[in-house]
């Protein structure tokens, strides 16, 4: 895997990513509850389709049929799912959307992700497989999905299009029985609210150990930022 990923942080949390390797897995539901515009995503582990002209559903059972603006939602557990968020792009805007003073690169993301799994499995009994990692998929609810959407191991990749900017590659880790798929058809006027009041915020620090060679820090000014926002203009 020759991509390099950039986690944006603060510069004391690098040190710690880099010299000991401590590394915050957080559940998807831990970023539903948050209120941060770049890091709360309400529709974590959710994918929505929401076409644009009137749905019939039809009842096999009793004959009838009834017609509307219905949602149709794919999730999981989103308690039972942490995830670990960075992004495949360098850029100086990305340190400003995350309140960051520095970013991780990391190098080698193939052997880091490993380490992760072996890890997270050493604290918990997980789904198969220990870890999974690829580019986050945006989707437009009203056009179709690239990826099966009724594929709970795909359900933690999907954010809608509105965090495009944040180009993020993603890694999780599932408890056991989180890969159960959930299916649902809501109308226009539901809301998250109350499942995402009723829900915990939880967080998995994992210490992996030195990682010089397979992560490095990045400070705002190094000229490689620079450099990056100079091809992008």
């Amino acid at each position: 895997m020759d991509v390099i990923l950039y986690k944006y942080l603060q510069l004391e949390f690098a040190e710690a990513f880099l010299h000991r390797g401590e590394i915050l897995f957080r559940s998807l539901s831990y970023f539903r509850k948050q209120e941060h515009v770049e890091r709360g995503d309400e529709a974590e582990g959710i994918h929505i389709d929401a076409p644009t002209t009137p749905v019939r559903l039809d009842n096999l059972t009793t004959g009838t049929s009834v017609s509307g603006a219905f949602r149709f939602l794919n999730s999981i557990d989103q308690e039972k799912v942490y995830g670990f968020c960075c992004s495949a792009e360098l850029r100086s805007d990305l340190f400003t959307r995350f309140n960051a003073n520095a970013c991780v690169q990391i190098l080698k993301p193939g052997p880091f992700f490993l380490r992760c799994g072996m890890a997270a499995g050493w604290k918990f009994r997980l789904d198969e497989p220990p870890m999974v990692h690829k580019p986050v998929e945006y989707f437009d609810p009203a056009k179709a999905a690239i990826r099966n959407v009724k594929d709970p191991r795909n359900l933690p990749f999907f954010k809608h299009i509105s965090f495009s900017p944040q180009s993020e590659y993603r890694a999780v880790f599932a408890l056991r029985g989180a890969w159960r798929l959930q299916e649902r058809v809501v109308t226009p006027e539901f809301t998250f609210a109350d499942e995402i009041r009723d829900s915990r915020s939880l967080e998995c620090l994992l210490t992996l150990g030195s990682l010089p060679g397979i992560v490095d820090i990045i400070l705002p000014t190094d000229p490689r930022v620079a450099g990056t926002n100079d091809r992008a203009a």
